[in-house]
């Protein structure tokens, strides 16, 4: 709820002061007894929209998890590939955003980002998809050690690579789960250069089209 109203408001404005005076007229709404709004959590992110934009997609990951893990574990075959390319992706996205939130008390998505390490760094979770992804850990870009929590991926060496497809397939495919539907919005977000562009190109989050190199 907190991520799709702040999301709904950047598509109206990005303005700071507008932003801010929103979110300061619903804190004083619901201080003055209306009951709707006190049972609504509200939170003024503030973060840079590129930032905001990841935390946006690997929530609604975090949403489709269930449903992608009931998929990687039927027979590897390029389906399967694609949705474990789903997998990488978003845990590249998760250690991009996580080496800008270090300090607790200043990062303004720590707990949506504990909330998403909670969920995937066990050792249960990750064993389960580098056995069903063909996946290994590795170190992300230009990092020194590997994370100590929710690793980068790269092929395992007993790989065997599969016939591509293109990342429209996973919109039809995945798109016929209702659980699923309920929570993917239809975007794009083939690189961080294009998530800047997202909120600025589409205004209603309307295209969801994922593709992979």
């Amino acid at each position: 709820m907190m991520i799709w109203l702040y999301n709904r408001v950047l598509n109206i404005t990005t303005s700071k002061n507008i932003i801010n005076n929103f979110y300061e007229a619903l804190e004083l709404t619901a201080e003055s007894g209306n009951p709707l709004l006190k049972k609504c959590l509200t939170k003024n992110f503030n973060i840079e929209n590129n930032i905001f934009n990841i935390l946006k997609f690997i929530y609604e990951f975090l949403h489709l998890y269930p449903d992608i893990k009931n998929k990687i574990s039927e027979k590897y075959d390029e389906n399967v590939e694609l949705y474990c390319k789903h997998i990488k992706e978003n845990f590249r996205y998760y250690n991009i955003i996580k080496k800008k939130c270090t300090i607790k008390k200043e990062c303004k998505y720590h707990t949506e980002l504990m909330n998403f390490k909670n969920q995937f760094s066990s050792a249960e979770v990750l064993d389960f998809i580098y056995k069903n992804c063909r996946y290994k850990k590795t170190l992300c870009k230009n990092d020194t050690n590997l994370s100590n929590d929710i690793p980068c991926l790269e092929k395992s060496d007993n790989f065997v690579k599969i016939t591509k497809q293109d990342g429209s397939w996973l919109r039809t495919k995945i798109g016929k789960e209702k659980s699923i539907q309920k929570h993917m919005n239809k975007e794009n977000y083939d690189n961080l250069e294009y998530l800047q562009k997202i909120a600025s190109t589409y205004s209603d989050n309307k295209i969801y089209n994922i593709k992979y190199d």
